[in-house]
């Protein structure tokens, strides 16, 4: 199994400290973790479950067990000088042990929506034909991104209002908050992480221009404290707020060094987590979050 040290950074306002981790639990995790709730970090081993297989054990207050976290961020960017709708739908795996101690995440995939609609009468669902489209490399979804959160207290029921800072391919930053991002790929503060011999991240481009951006990230994420549900089936709250920062370092048409800000709208922002099988993996996430989410609860 390769091994990637994880890039998630994890301020807990409330009942948590800063803990640095990755999927070598005998260096920098608890190993009981590793133990109670075994996780693959690569795709070729995942187990696939089928819909049936997904009912949860419940009757129980406590948060332990595997989770599947769906992270829904809308924004707007202006990429051809047009101002667009986009989705940013991001997947993990939790694991939260048994005493509650912490909780394992494990970044899974990022799912980008752009709406191009535009006023045509004759064909109301019509795309412009320079909608952009990207996807993640199978190399970044395989580079391991994950965090271990030690909890401080106790929970009490649901979890805490949580700040997060999320890199790709970005190391050693004096102040991860507020350092800008690094703008070029001889800067030791670039790392390939996804070990694809690429700086930074690889994002693959599929419209208007193909091709492949490698490119570093921050994210920063204020998620709303969340309560389990009655059927213990749910933990959701709001996205109180996110903000996505990204330098293009390099790419296989200078076209796509550009990059388009993208600006956080004030509602529909959301995140949510249903409790699944501990043997529920990243590829069944990335299968099956369509319906997996479907009977969510309202915020």
């Amino acid at each position: 199994m390769r091994t990637r040290q994880g890039k998630f950074r994890i301020l807990l306002v409330v009942g948590a400290t800063l803990f640095m981790g990755s999927c070598d639990w005998g260096a920098d995790g608890p190993s009981h973790l590793r133990d109670t709730y075994p996780t693959s970090c690569n795709a070729e081993d995942a187990i696939t479950t089928t819909p049936d297989s997904l009912a949860a054990t419940v009757g129980s207050d406590s948060l332990a067990g595997r989770w599947a976290l769906m992270v829904v961020q809308e924004g707007t960017f202006a990429p051809l000088n047009e101002e667009w709708d986009i989705t940013l739908t991001d997947l993990l795996i939790v694991d939260i042990p048994s005493d509650q101690s912490g909780a394992y995440l494990l970044f899974c995939d990022q799912i980008n929506e752009v709406d191009t609609r535009f006023d045509d009468p004759d064909n109301p669902d019509a795309q412009h034909p320079m909608k952009p489209e990207t996807v993640l490399s199978q190399a970044l979804k395989d580079a391991n991104i994950s965090q271990y959160i030690p909890f401080t207290d106790p929970l009490d029921g649901g979890l805490p209002k949580t700040e997060l800072l999320w890199f790709w391919g970005i190391t050693g930053l004096d102040d991860s908050a507020t350092d800008p991002l690094p703008d070029d790929e001889a800067s030791p503060n670039v790392w390939d992480e996804d070990a694809d011999g690429h700086p930074g991240v690889t994002v693959t481009v599929l419209n208007p221009v193909q091709g492949d951006r490698y490119m570093v990230r921050r994210a920063t994420w204020t998620m709303g404290a969340g309560a389990l549900t009655g059927n213990q089936l749910w933990v959701a709250g709001d996205l109180l707020e996110f903000q996505i920062e990204e330098t293009a370092l390099d790419a296989t048409d200078a076209l796509l060094l550009t990059l388009a800000p993208i600006t956080a709208k004030k509602t529909g922002n959301t995140w949510r987590m249903r409790r699944v099988l501990s043997d529920f993996s990243c590829r069944d996430l990335i299968q099956q979050h369509g319906s997996l989410f479907d009977d969510a609860p309202e915020l």
